[in-house]
Protein backbone atom coordinates (compact mmCIF):
# COMPACT_ATOMS: atom_id res chain seq x y z
CA UNK A 1 0.00 0.00 0.00
CA UNK A 2 1.29 3.63 -0.43
CA UNK A 3 1.17 3.93 3.28
CA UNK A 4 4.15 1.56 3.82
CA UNK A 5 5.98 3.04 0.59
CA UNK A 6 5.87 6.01 2.46
CA UNK A 7 8.37 4.56 4.67
CA UNK A 8 10.21 1.89 2.51
CA UNK A 9 11.33 4.22 -0.47
CA UNK A 10 12.89 6.88 1.97
CA UNK A 11 14.44 3.79 4.07
CA UNK A 12 15.97 2.12 0.89
CA UNK A 13 17.12 5.47 -0.93
CA UNK A 14 18.86 6.42 2.05
CA UNK A 15 20.72 3.11 2.88
CA UNK A 16 21.86 3.13 -1.20
CA UNK A 17 23.21 6.67 -0.41
CA UNK A 18 25.19 5.40 2.75
CA UNK A 19 26.58 2.36 1.34
CA UNK A 20 27.85 3.98 -1.79
CA UNK A 21 29.23 7.17 0.64
CA UNK A 22 30.90 4.06 2.11
CA UNK A 23 32.22 2.54 -0.80
CA UNK A 24 33.53 6.29 -1.51
CA UNK A 25 35.02 6.48 1.82
CA UNK A 26 36.94 3.40 1.51
CA UNK A 27 38.10 4.39 -2.15
CA UNK A 28 39.45 7.49 -1.07
CA UNK A 29 41.28 6.30 2.17
CA UNK A 30 38.87 8.54 3.98
CA UNK A 31 39.69 7.58 8.17
CA UNK A 32 39.88 11.04 9.84
CA UNK A 33 37.11 13.37 11.15
CA UNK A 34 38.45 16.21 8.50
CA UNK A 35 38.28 13.79 5.89
CA UNK A 36 34.93 12.91 7.14
CA UNK A 37 34.11 16.36 6.82
CA UNK A 38 35.45 16.67 3.03
CA UNK A 39 33.55 13.55 1.88
CA UNK A 40 30.70 14.69 3.45
CA UNK A 41 30.49 18.18 1.80
CA UNK A 42 31.41 16.80 -1.56
CA UNK A 43 28.55 14.04 -1.66
CA UNK A 44 26.17 16.57 -0.07
CA UNK A 45 26.85 19.36 -2.22
CA UNK A 46 28.02 17.35 -5.18
CA UNK A 47 24.73 15.15 -5.30
CA UNK A 48 22.12 15.79 -2.72
CA UNK A 49 22.29 19.52 -2.94
CA UNK A 50 22.57 19.97 -6.37
CA UNK A 51 19.85 17.14 -7.52
CA UNK A 52 17.02 18.41 -5.14
CA UNK A 53 17.46 21.97 -6.37
CA UNK A 54 17.14 20.67 -9.99
CA UNK A 55 13.93 18.61 -8.67
CA UNK A 56 13.09 21.73 -7.31
CA UNK A 57 13.00 23.78 -9.97
CA UNK A 58 10.66 21.73 -11.58
CA UNK A 59 8.21 21.36 -8.68
CA UNK A 60 5.11 23.68 -10.29
CA UNK A 61 2.52 22.06 -7.87
CA UNK A 62 4.57 22.82 -4.48
CA UNK A 63 3.57 26.82 -3.44
CA UNK A 64 7.18 27.91 -2.60
CA UNK A 65 9.23 25.67 -4.32
CA UNK A 66 12.51 26.68 -3.97
CA UNK A 67 11.77 26.91 0.17
CA UNK A 68 11.15 23.31 -0.21
CA UNK A 69 13.99 22.56 -2.67
CA UNK A 70 16.28 24.57 0.17
CA UNK A 71 14.74 22.64 3.21
CA UNK A 72 15.04 18.97 1.71
CA UNK A 73 18.75 19.92 0.25
CA UNK A 74 19.92 20.77 3.33
CA UNK A 75 17.75 17.87 5.56
CA UNK A 76 19.59 15.22 3.24
CA UNK A 77 23.25 17.17 2.92
CA UNK A 78 23.91 17.29 6.51
CA UNK A 79 22.58 13.60 6.52
CA UNK A 80 24.99 12.15 4.16
CA UNK A 81 27.48 14.73 6.07
CA UNK A 82 26.55 12.97 9.13
CA UNK A 83 26.76 9.50 7.49
CA UNK A 84 30.39 9.90 6.13
CA UNK A 85 31.75 11.60 9.28
CA UNK A 86 30.27 8.52 11.13
CA UNK A 87 31.92 6.09 8.13
CA UNK A 88 34.91 7.84 8.69
CA UNK A 89 35.31 7.24 12.09
CA UNK A 90 34.38 3.71 12.35
CA UNK A 91 37.43 1.42 12.56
Amino acid sequence: SSGNTFYIVPALTAFVSVVATALLARATGTDTLGEGIVLGLVVAIGYAVVILMNTASFEFAKPDRWTWGAIDATYHGLGLLLAAVILALLP
